[in-house]
């Protein structure tokens, strides 16, 4: 198919999205966390746990570097 148009490229197709990195499941005492593998650990993105004490620490915050041992 051949488009005419008088648009930029860009207009008329958007560029892709970019692509989003995978996330691991882990085991952790009192629940798992999901995260980003990186240099030195795993960045925590959300912890799934049915306890409290997961959520109060620091260590297990989305964001923190967690290093499975």
């Amino acid at each position: 198919m051949i488009l005419h148009t008088i648009l930029p490229r860009e207009a008329v197709f958007p560029p892709c999205p970019p692509r989003q990195p995978k996330e691991i499941s882990l085991a952790i005492p009192g629940g798992y966390l999901t995260g980003i593998r990186e240099e030195g650990g795993v960045r925590i993105v959300r912890v799934f746990s049915t306890d409290p004490k997961c959520y109060l620490d620091p260590a297990l915050s989305p964001g923190q570097l967690y290093h499975p041992t």
